[in-house]
């Protein structure tokens, strides 16, 4: 999941010309990495709850100019 989500990172911000799609970029990736470290400290409940909110913040992170 770590190599998926470094090169997710490298090729979506490398394609991604407008400042949004690096947002949703983003955003991609650190659920991807959010997983693998989930996974790799076996810390699902907690820390499925730990991704959503991170996934929440930046959303709303990204969605500050467009209203």
């Amino acid at each position: 999941l770590v190599l998926v989500g470094l090169s997710s990172l490298f090729s979506g911000m490398a394609h991604a010309n407008t400042p949004a799609a690096r947002l949703g970029v983003l955003q991609s990736v650190v659920w991807t990495l959010g997983l693998a470290v989930v996974a790799w400290l076996n810390w699902w409940w907690p820390g499925i709850l730990v991704l959503v909110g991170l996934s929440v913040l930046l959303g709303s992170a990204t969605a500050r100019g467009r209203f």
